[in-house]
């Protein structure tokens, strides 16, 4: 997954660019987990993209017996400079959403 980081201000400036997944529908998955991040170093007006790669890992979650696994479903994607939070007491980062559907399950090793 990728998204371009633009610079729009006058100065040089530093972002850390944050990937989250909700797995929607999965009974004890968290609400937002972070899957990855990267330091991105940009002066004004440069662009960047910044790419992640999804893992095995990265995908799953662990059930009611402790056993990793990925499960079919629909999992949210958020890519942006925070957690995708917003409420009286929190700012909301600026974020890009997207999803996918997982269509088969699977059990990690431990």
């Amino acid at each position: 997954m990728s998204v371009r980081v633009t610079n729009s201000g006058k100065k040089p400036g530093d972002e850390v660019v944050e990937l989250y997944l909700t797995h929607l529908g999965i009974e004890g998955a968290p609400l937002r987990a972070l899957a990855g991040f990267q330091h991105v170093r940009l002066e004004p007006g440069e662009s960047k993209t910044a790419t992640f790669s999804l893992h095995d890992r990265d995908l799953s979650v662990v059930d009611g017996t402790g056993v990793r696994r990925i499960l079919p479903g629909e999992v949210k994607v958020w890519i942006g400079g925070g957690e995708p939070v917003s409420g009286p007491e929190q700012s909301s980062s600026a974020v890009v959403q997207t999803g996918f559907r997982i269509s088969s399950a699977a059990t990690l090793p431990e």
